[in-house]
């Protein structure tokens, strides 16, 4: 059944309340490492180039444990469509175990994060200073992951703007951290520390942004009491929920580690190469988290409508036209901009130059991020979280890592033609998602299970 216009515009303006809070606090927490990418750039490249290979170490493992996270997203929003109360009780508290047993694993990589620069080929003088930056982010890994945990109870709820203020805290303290522990501050009597500097301010921003959160959400939070450990930590109900989590943390792992990769093959080109990496990936990332809002509330509504039993495929389409014209206009940002816009970040001639050639290669492969980012969160809230894994397995493994390493780092040393690898597995990605869609909606969306 066709839908009518004043049906598309009560639907787009409910997804984009839903999404306008999920967009702030989401482009807040890329303004974190905007942040750490402005105050490194002050040091040198070296340190630049450190932060970048430490984020792409870090920021890899933490994608599995809130893809994990994020995988969870059905039991959250269908038992809130449902208004099942004890269901979303149980999925917080289970949610909040999980994420505490991610970071066992999370915080192991971390320690041994220098073998695996060393094995991944990374410019020698660069390991040491960027092993030291990955263990200074260790205190840091439990707090994300709690935060995340909390953040999606909430957004399940429809209560998008308590993570948006926490964030929104998060920057505050980490422009003032940053500068004082990147830069040192020497009337205190604090050294410049670098990388390890940048590294410590996150940590303590991470837990500084989870006080917050639980600070504003408390009125909702206090009506969720862990009442029974017995019922609400079952081996089955905790099985179930993983069941339905890790396939979503894969997927999450495969794309960040696709972009991860790709930073580690710019590092084999060598330093000056990873500095440009390190600031043109956060100038891509800041468009790219409107789709991934989207995404986030496309999961929510849709989900909040499987679980009260109504028709979704409207919310499903809006997300995803939302999205492509977003990324369209910031594909044409990217190209007008990318002669000067690495000068904001670092004097460097060299750097500024590779950056400006990264642009235009990331400016055509925006409008297929955006597609298939909104996808997915559509996907996760139809409670269809394990194909997505596999598109991701193909798309980006099987075949743009590949091409680019091939292509990029064995027959030219040409960053343009690592980029452009990622370009082709996006493009893959995003046309496998949205069959994967088409099929859902004819075979009907799946509601876990709210034992």
């Amino acid at each position: 059944m066709r839908a009518s216009w004043p049906d598309i515009q009560t639907e787009a303006r409910r997804l984009s309340r839903l999404a306008f809070p999920v967009i702030i606090g989401n482009l807040g927490f890329v303004l974190l490492g905007v942040t750490d990418t402005f105050f490194a750039g002050e040091v040198s490249e070296q340190v630049l180039a450190a932060v970048a290979l430490g984020n792409i170490i870090s920021f890899s493992m933490l994608m599995f444990g809130q893809g994990v996270l994020r995988g969870l997203d059905p039991f959250f929003t269908q038992a809130h469509g449902a208004r099942d109360t004890p269901a979303l009780t149980r999925a917080l508290w289970r949610a909040l175990l999980i994420a505490a047993a991610l970071s066992i694993p999370l915080i192991t990589g971390h320690v041994f994060s220098d073998v695996i620069m060393t094995w991944l080929r990374q410019p020698a003088e660069t390991i040491p200073i960027a092993a030291q930056y990955c263990m200074a982010l260790i205190p840091g890994i439990l707090p994300a992951l709690l935060f995340t945990a909390l953040a999606l109870f909430l957004q399940g709820m429809e209560k998008m703007h308590l993570p948006m203020l926490a964030m929104g805290a998060a920057n505050v303290m980490n422009i003032a951290l940053d500068a004082v522990l990147i830069l040192g501050w020497e009337a205190a009597g604090i050294p410049a520390m670098g990388a390890t500097g940048c590294g410590m301010a996150t940590a303590m921003v991470q837990w500084g942004t989870l006080l917050v959160l639980l600070l504003a959400a408390w009125p909702t939070l206090r009506a969720h009491p862990l009442l029974s450990w017995r019922q609400t930590f079952t081996a089955p109900a905790l099985a179930r929920m993983l069941s339905t989590g890790l396939p979503v943390g894969v997927q999450a792992s495969l794309e960040g580690g696709a972009f991860a990769f790709l930073g580690l093959m710019m590092g084999m080109l060598g330093t000056t190469q990873l500095a440009a990496h390190g600031i043109a990936i956060n100038l891509i990332i800041i468009g790219f988290m409107i789709p991934f809002g989207l995404a986030a509330a496309a999961s929510t509504r849709v989900g909040n409508l499987v679980g009260a039993g109504k028709p979704w495929h409207l919310t499903a389409w809006i997300a995803i036209a939302f999205s492509v014209v977003w990324m369209a206009c910031s594909a044409s940002t990217l190209l007008l901009t990318s002669s000067w816009i690495g000068r904001i970040f670092i004097d460097n001639s060299e750097v500024v130059a590779i950056v400006a050639i990264l642009m235009p290669v990331a400016a055509a492969f925006q409008v297929f991020d955006g597609i298939q980012a909104a996808t997915f969160g559509v996907l996760r809230g139809a409670g269809d979280t394990r194909f997505p894994a596999l598109v991701n397995m193909i798309g980006y493994w099987v075949i743009g890592i590949p091409i680019g390493y091939i292509w990029g780092v064995e027959l030219t040393q040409d960053p343009r033609r690592v980029w452009a690898g990622l370009a082709i597995g996006l493009l893959i990605v995003a046309v496998l998602v949205v069959w994967r869609l088409v099929w859902v909606m004819r075979r009907g969306a799946k509601v876990v299970s709210r034992e």
